[in-house]
């Protein structure tokens, strides 16, 4: 069990310090019966995301390092809804990006398949959406159907 914990333990270290820089923090959205919460946006050095003893990269832009957004969503609505996460799109001028998974922002990573959650009335629930996007460039903006364009500032949040 020892050997376990402090297995877990390092990889949660490796994560921590390998994963990522922060560009922006507390982005809120509402509109169409959701509250949109972005609680972080951050760029990876790597171009892959650790699952299992392998990795995952994007099929379609395999070298580009990955953007972790945070996004805490409420149903607001009296009834039970879906939000599909994979109409997220994430750009900067001309680049645009669909995610490329969404995990379940469990401390560990677990994918979504279907990238989409079911809600209950009055639910919240947090995921990590992951977008490949091209080395050097800084996002802009996350359009969120239904809801609209959300700016990504300039500056970082320690500036």
């Amino acid at each position: 069990m020892k050997r376990l914990l402090a297995f877990l333990f390092l990889g949660l270290c490796i994560s921590a310090f390998s994963c990522a820089t922060v560009i922006a923090r507390n982005l809120p959205a509402a509109g169409d019966g959701w509250k949109i919460a972005i609680s972080e946006v951050s760029v990876s050095q790597n171009s892959t995301y650790p699952v299992g003893q392998g990795h995952l990269e994007s099929k379609d832009h395999p070298d580009e390092p990955l953007v972790w957004v945070n996004i805490t969503i409420t149903n607001q609505a009296k009834q039970k809804r879906t939000f599909d996460y994979k109409r997220l799109v994430l750009s900067a001028g001309d680049i645009v990006r669909k995610p490329m998974l969404v995990d379940r922002d469990a401390g560990i990573n677990i994918i979504i398949p279907s990238g989409r959650s079911d809600f209950d009335p009055e639910e919240t629930l947090t995921r990590n959406v992951i977008f490949p996007f091209p080395k050097g460039k800084r996002p802009a903006s996350i359009k969120i159907p239904g809801i609209g364009e959300v700016k990504i500032p300039k500056t970082n949040p320690q500036d």
